[in-house]
C-alpha cells in the first residue's frame, strides 16, 4: 500500500539533482501528482519561491502573504518513498500559528522597531540565499 496518497505535501529529506539542471535542496516542498506501483515512487511537483505577476506581465518574487502570490515549480521529478518526508498539517499550521504571533507583535511595536525588524529579516533572507548559492557552486562558505 502507498505510503503516500495523491496531492500530499511532502518536503525533500536529501538534496535532489534535477533533470532540468541543478539540485533542489534539502527541505525542498512539493506535491504528489502521481503513484507508481502502488508507491514504490511517486512523480512530485517541486516548488520554489513566491512569484507573482506585475501589471507590465513580468514575473517578480514576492511573499506568500501576498494575494496575487503563486508558486514557483522547479521541476517535476520521479522520487522514491525515503527520499520524502510528509508535510503533515500540523506542521503547516504551527508554522501559520507563528506568523500570526509576528504579526501581532509588530502591531505593538514602534515604527523605528519595525524598520529593525524589516531589516533584520532583509539579511536573514540575504544570508540565506547566499548559504544556498555557495552551496550549489561548491565554494567555501565564509562565516559572519
Amino acid at each position: 500500500m502507498s505510503k503516500f496518497q495523491m496531492f500530499d505535501s511532502v518536503t525533500l529529506n536529501q538534496e535532489i539533482q534535477l533533470h532540468s539542471g541543478g539540485t533542489a535542496p534539502q527541505g525542498t516542498d512539493g506535491a504528489i501528482v502521481e503513484i507508481f506501483k502502488d508507491g514504490e515512487a511517486y512523480l512530485v511537483e517541486l516548488f520554489g519561491g513566491w512569484l507573482k505577476f506585475t501589471t507590465e506581465g513580468d514575473m517578480i518574487e514576492t511573499s506568500q502573504n501576498d494575494p496575487e502570490a503563486f508558486r514557483d515549480t522547479l521541476d517535476v521529478e520521479t522520487l522514491y518513498p525515503h527520499q520524502i518526508n510528509p508535510i503533515n498539517a500540523h506542521q503547516q499550521s504551527d508554522k501559520q500559528k507563528v506568523k500570526q504571533q509576528l504579526l501581532e507583535l509588530l502591531e505593538l511595536l514602534p515604527e523605528e522597531s519595525i524598520l529593525q525588524v524589516k531589516e533584520f529579516t532583509e539579511f536573514l533572507c540575504y544570508k540565506q540565499k547566499a548559504t544556498s548559492t555557495s552551496s550549489k557552486t561548491d565554494r567555501p562558505k565564509v562565516s559572519t
